[in-house]
């Protein structure tokens, strides 16, 4: 039962989202964010989904700006977060110390689905967004493409055994 509320929660999110005015970008990142939840869309599975984004994020940025860019992107964003949304300002207070992703993923599984899923889609789109304001969208796009193609390719394999 639950499920199916989070499943409907969600589309009137993306609902919601695809209303305003999304970028390309914008609807590939919540697009690649619902693939890696998958069908599931626990609390598990959000948390999940969100922390591996951002570490893939965190990977294809390090050699470019650093650790410590990457964790003044993951600060500031957090921060615009909770501007844009002001629900998400639990999430901010008790994830804002530093880039500690286990630390987000733990407060994660304290919310409600609809409330994790929100801010994996605010998060990620403003992440982005900044990140565009300070390197432009053709470096940003060619920089995180892989992080938003890979989960859209990798559909699970259906092997039959013989």
């Amino acid at each position: 039962m639950a499920s199916n509320r989070v499943y409907h929660q969600t589309l009137s999110i993306r609902n919601h989202l695809a209303m305003s005015a999304l970028s390309e970008e914008s609807r590939q990142i919540v697009a690649s964010l619902a693939h890696r939840i998958g069908a599931n869309a626990d609390i598990a599975a959000i948390a999940r989904a969100i922390v591996s984004t951002l570490q893939g994020m965190d990977a294809a940025l390090t050699p470019i700006i650093g650790h410590q860019g990457g964790a003044a992107l993951y600060r500031r964003s957090l921060q615009l977060c909770t501007s844009r949304d002001p629900r998400l300002a639990v999430i901010y207070d008790r994830a804002q110390v530093a880039f500690d992703l286990a630390a987000l993923k733990q407060v994660l599984l304290e919310q409600s689905e609809a409330d994790a899923l929100l801010f994996g889609e605010v998060m990620l789109t403003t992440f982005y967004e900044l990140l565009t304001t300070l390197i432009g969208p053709s470096l940003t796009a060619r920089l995180l493409r892989d992080v938003w193609e890979t989960p859209l390719s990798d559909t699970p394999s259906q092997e039959n055994s013989p």
